[in-house]
């Protein structure tokens, strides 16, 4: 009765690698779609640039910019620049918490 008891508490071996490889696989497809989330937004930032400054003949600076110098995390939209280190921990702890 006791072994009965320890197998359906404790996992066997095969239990434990399918479920650890179900787990891998969702952090594996959870990580991909925010990347390609960012990617995408990425790229739909410079499409939108290159085609305003198409339209409106502007060659003069650039509308949308990043910059990660010196350890903080400015953007530069339309020729203002902003500095956005509280976005930067907002995305560490969203991060912290999708990853984990």
């Amino acid at each position: 009765m006791s072994i009965i008891i320890m197998v359906i508490i404790m996992e066997t071996r095969m239990e434990r690698t399918k479920r650890r490889k179900k787990e891998k696989r969702k952090k594996f497809f959870r990580r991909f779609i925010v990347y390609s989330a960012i990617a995408l937004l990425f790229l739909g930032l410079m499409a939108t640039e290159e085609a305003i400054k198409g339209l409106s003949g502007e060659n003069a600076e650039k509308m949308f910019f990043i910059d990660l110098g010196n350890g903080e995390f400015n953007i530069q939209l339309f020729g203002k620049s902003y500095n956005l280190n509280y976005f930067k921990e907002v995305l560490n702890k969203v991060y912290k918490k999708v990853f984990k």
